[in-house]
């Protein structure tokens, strides 16, 4: 079954990267959204339901735990992910938390492993029934 992702990265290149890995590995018919930061990531997720989210922890204003605490409120279905430079057992627990993510991993990856612990990340459940 087709999923809609949500992939929230402030660095082009790993969006980019993720964004590619995650069109080729999900199921046919799967959309992958992105997002430069989290401001439009909680804009769009005002507006567009998803499977799940990945994003990064660490993006100016609105870090990606905020975005996720968002999201929790708004899509609580969605598989929430959240990927670090900077993997810190205190930002991991505060998202474990606030967020009650479903997966953490630290970057950087190659994109080989970028596009695995995506995918994983997502695959965890079902698509949302509202389309």
């Amino acid at each position: 079954m087709p999923l809609r992702v949500l992939l929230v990265d402030d660095d082009p290149l790993v969006r980019a990267i993720g964004v590619r890995a995650l069109q080729l590995a999900l199921p046919e018919g799967s959309v992958v959204l992105e997002a430069a930061n989290g401001e439009s990531a909680i804009h769009l997720l005002e507006s567009t339901d998803v499977d799940a989210i990945v994003t990064d922890y660490r993006m100016g204003r609105v870090s990606g735990t905020e975005v996720l605490v968002h999201a929790l409120s708004r899509r609580p279905l969605a598989r929430r992910v959240l990927m670090s430079n900077f993997a810190d057992d205190a930002i991991v627990r505060a998202a474990r938390e606030r967020a009650l993510i479903h997966e953490f991993f630290e970057k950087p990856l190659l994109s080989s492993e970028l596009a695995s612990a995506l995918v994983r990340a997502v695959a965890g459940r079902e698509p949302n029934a509202a389309g």
